[in-house]
C-alpha cells in the first residue's frame, strides 16, 4: 500500500454525475468532510483504486485488511482510475443515516431529494437507481453509492468511529449507543456497550472489496479456484465442505492455488474467465494445519480457522491471474467416505447451485447480467458433485480428468 496522503473530501459530486444520495445527505445534515484525510492506493486487475477518508482509523484498518488481497501500485504510476470515498461521521443528528420515506419521493416533500428511477427492498437493504448512479442503504448506519459516467466513484457514508478511537481492540464503526434496542444483548462480547445497530470493520472491508469488484463489472463467488496452466476449476460448497482442504491437496499435486475462498467471474468476453484473491489459505484445527496434515482436516468445521503455516505462496499479493474454466466441482464432505464419489450434475441444477454461490447481496440491478454470466460459465464446462475420501493424494489425477485431461 502507498503511504498515507493528506487530502480533503468534497461534499458534492462533480456536474457530470447524476443525483448522488451521499452528497444529498451530507448537504442536508450540514456535515462536512473538509478535515485533513488519509488515503491509500491499491491495484485490481491493472486498474488503480484510491481510497480517501476523513477517518485515520478507517484507513489504517483497511490498510491492514486489503493488503491481503491487493498489490500496491508502483511509485509514480499515475492517477487513480477509480475513487472510493469513505465518510465517517462522529456526530449524526438522531444517530441515524436514513433516506426520505417513499411517500415523499417525487412530491417535493424533501428538499433536493430526487425520486429514483427504481427502488427495490431486499432483506437488509433498500436499493435505489438514478441515471448513472446506483445506491444501497441500510437504515441507520450505512449508505453507499456507485456512480459510473466518464469516471467511476464509490462513496460510502457511515457513522461514529473516531470517538471510540481511544478504546482498545476497536472492532466497530459505531453509531450512537442509544440506538441499541432496549433489552437486546450486545452483538459482540468485546464491546459490552456496543449497539446492535453497528457496522464491524470487517463489514467495511467487505463492502469496499465487493464494490471494487462490482465497479470492474465482475462477479464475486464463494469458491476456491485452482489451475493447471491457463485452465482452472472452481471448488464450491458451504463453509466446512472442504474447499480449502481439497484445493491444498491439489496444490500438493502440482496445481496452482488462485484462491481458497473468494473467486471472480468475468463473462464480458467470448469465453468466461476465472481469477481469485490468493491470500494465505486457512484451515480448521488451528496451528496443526500443515500441508502434510491435510487428511486430518476433512470433516472438521468447528472452532476458528488458522492460516496454513507451511503455505509457500507469495509473501506479497499479486494482481489477478485469469484462467479459462474447465470444471465446476461442488463438494460434499462425508467423514466416513471410503472411496471418492463423483456424480455429474445436469446444467440446470448446476446453474441453480452456482447462483447460490454468488456473493454481494447489494448488486440487485445486475441480476440479468449475473444470470447471463452464470449461464455462460455452466455452458463452458461440465459440473460435478465430488465427495472425497481421505485418499487426498488421488485428487490431482481425478480433478485432472474432470477438467478434460489437464496434466
Amino acid at each position: 500500500m502507498t503511504d498515507p496522503l493528506a487530502c480533503a473530501l468534497p461534499n458534492t459530486c462533480p456536474p457530470e454525475f447524476g443525483f448522488d444520495p451521499v452528497s444529498w445527505w451530507l448537504e442536508q445534515h450540514g456535515e462536512t468532510a473538509e478535515d485533513a484525510s488519509r488515503s491509500l492506493s491499491f491495484l485490481c486487475d491493472g486498474r488503480q483504486f484510491l481510497i480517501r477518508s476523513n477517518s485515520d482509523r478507517a484507513i489504517e484498518h483497511l490498510r491492514q485488511k486489503l493488503v491481503r488481497y491487493f498489490p500496491s501500485p508502483a511509485p509514480g504510476s499515475g492517477g487513480a482510475d477509480y475513487e472510493i470515498e469513505i465518510h465517517v461521521m462522529d456526530k449524526v443528528s438522531g444517530g441515524k443515516i436514513d433516506l426520505p420515506d417513499r411517500s415523499t419521493w417525487g412530491r417535493g416533500g424533501v428538499a433536493g431529494f430526487q425520486a429514483p428511477l427504481e427502488a427495490i427492498s431486499s432483506r437488509h437493504f433498500l436499493h435505489l437507481r438514478w441515471k448513472g448512479v446506483e445506491a444501497f442503504s441500510r437504515p441507520n448506519n450505512l449508505l453507499v453509492s456507485l456512480a459510473i459516467t466518464s469516471t467511476v466513484r464509490i462513496r460510502l457514508l457511515t457513522a461514529g468511529l473516531e470517538r471510540y478511537a481511544k478504546r482498545g481492540n476497536l472492532r466497530y464503526l459505531e453509531i450512537d449507543a442509544s440506538a441499541a434496542s432496549e433489552g437486546e444483548d450486545p452483538s459482540m462480547a468485546a464491546f459490552p456497550a456496543a449497539p446492535v445497530n453497528s457496522i464491524t470493520i470487517d463489514e467495511l472491508e467487505e463492502v469496499v472489496r465487493n464494490m471494487t469488484i462490482r465497479a470492474l463489472g465482475y462477479f464475486c463467488l464463494h469458491a476456491a479456484t485452482v489451475c493447471r496452466g491457463d485452465r482452472g476449476a472452481l471448488l464450491m460448497g458451504p463453509s466446512g465442505s472442504g474447499k480449502t482442504t481439497t484445493a491444498l491437496a491439489l496444490l500438493r499435486g502440482g496445481y496452482r492455488l488462485l484462491s481458497d475462498e473468494t473467486s471472480l467471474l468475468d463473462a464480458s468476453g467470448t469465453h468466461p474467465r476465472l481469477a481469485g484473491f490468493a491470500s494465505a489459505p486457512r484451515l480448521y484445527l488451528g496451528g496443526l494445519a500443515e500441508l502434510t496434515h491435510l487428511e486430518e482436516t476433512l470433516g472438521e468445521h468447528t472452532g476458528r480457522k488458522s492460516e496454513v503455516r507451511s503455505w509457500a505462496g507469495d509473501s506479497q499479493p499479486a494482481d489477478l491471474r485469469w484462467v479459462r474454466p474447465a470444471a465446476l466441482i461442488f463438494l460434499r464432505i462425508h467423514p466416513s467416505q471410503e472411496e471418492h464419489s463423483i456424480v455429474p450434475i445436469p446444467p440446470n441444477e448446476a446453474f441453480v447451485r452456482l447462483t447460490n454461490q454468488i456473493l454481494d447481496p447489494t448488486n440487485v440491478f445486475r441480476k440479468v447480467a449475473q444470470a447471463k454470466a452464470t449461464a455462460a460459465l455452466v455452458e463452458e464446462c461440465t459440473a460435478y458433485e465430488l465427495t472425497p475420501s481421505r485418499r487426498l493424494d488421488q485428487l490431482p489425477e481425478i480433478v485432472g480428468r474432470l477438467m478434460g485431461g489437464v496434466s
